[in-house]
């Protein structure tokens, strides 16, 4: 088996925990503890060794974890081959919206405890919990059931007298239905009832999608806790 270094390792861990990340990202998260070129030859290592596959949109360029890591990472989850490249720029700003809501609450002294839940990683825990429930034995089709029904990402936070907060993230960028809103807003009023989350935050893209939100939870009388960020005032 492949031996890694330590840094090799870590890089290799967070690329497995979010199944596509951006180049940019793992420089950002990696800022002070591993250096962009020593990233850089990481990737090129990792790729070399096909443990990674690259790609890029424009000039975002990004990699993936390939089914050859799963002897090597801490936590093996469920393989995928290749990427819908019409999702990646959705993945891509979702893990942008992650990593900086982590780093910056990191930076601050509100809390003991910080980390972050990444949609690939409550997906895989879906998959081992709900295995004996499926009716298909289609990876890829259990796979996308589950990512109709999670958040794209959880923030995990624990302030310093103790209380846990769960922030579900969202990030909406072509309006749904309003049964499937009433499906998804119901599910979130469930969990907030069982404190199970504190908060949604809605990265809404067009004032046209927060107004339907807006509208279903006022229409059912959903009064759990949720803040909206407009998607052009956060992404480049």
């Amino acid at each position: 088996m492949l031996i890694l270094g330590e840094n090799k390792l870590k890089v290799l861990n967070l690329i497995n925990r979010f199944g596509v990340i951006g180049y940019r990202q793992l420089f950002d998260y990696f800022e002070g503890q591993i250096s962009q070129g020593a990233i850089y030859k990481i990737l090129s290592d990792l790729h070399e060794n096909e443990l990674i596959k690259k790609g890029n949109v424009g000039r975002i360029f990004y990699c993936y974890i390939t089914p050859n890591a799963e002897a090597i990472i801490d936590k093996p989850m469920y393989n995928f081959k290749t990427v819908n490249k019409t999702e990646v720029i959705h993945d891509l700003r979702v893990n942008d919206f992650i990593l900086k809501q982590y780093k910056s609450a990191v930076a601050t002294d509100k809390y003991k405890y910080v980390d972050f839940t990444t949609e690939r990683e409550l997906t895989d825990e879906q998959l081992i919990e709900r295995e004996d429930s499926f009716k298909s034995n289609n990876l890829t089709r259990n796979v996308e059931k589950i990512k109709r029904n999670i958040p794209d990402g959880m923030l995990n936070l624990e302030t310093q007298d103790g209380r846990l907060l769960r922030i579900a993230i969202e990030y909406e960028f072509t309006q749904k239905s309003t049964r499937r809103y009433k499906e998804i807003l119901g599910r979130y009023q469930k969990q907030y009832d069982r404190n199970e989350i504190a908060t949604v935050t809605y990265i809404y893209k067009g004032s046209r999608v927060r107004h339907k939100i807006e509208q279903v939870m006022s229409e059912n009388n959903y009064n759990f806790n949720i803040t909206f960020r407009n998607a052009d005032n956060i992404f480049d």
